[in-house]
């Protein structure tokens, strides 16, 4: 059975993890490639082949800040320079 994307957090005050949406993990696969940001045009370029749709990065990015909260940072929207990140791929994914 394939697993669900999802993020795992561990730190000082303990770990925990959640399932995410195909959309909301293409962001945070994004901002852990490209670690030193991107903009919400630079985002919805990515996404969405359309860089004018900003709003609808903001939206999905507010929904991801809600859980990940002090791991991102905006302006451009990246993990903060503390955060250790890991992406494990799915086997068979490049």
């Amino acid at each position: 059975m394939p697993r669900r994307p999802s993020v795992e957090v561990s730190g000082g005050a303990g770990s925990w993890s959640r399932e995410l949406s195909p959309r909301h993990a293409e962001l945070l696969h994004l901002l852990a490639v490209h670690r030193a940001g991107r903009s919400a045009a630079g985002l919805a370029r990515e996404v969405f082949g359309d860089p004018g749709r900003t709003v609808t990065v903001r939206a999905e990015m507010s929904r991801v800040r809600r859980y990940l909260g002090d791991l991102l940072e905006h302006r451009p929207y990246r993990f903060t320079e503390s955060a250790e990140v890991e992406v494990l791929l799915p086997r068979g994914s490049g």
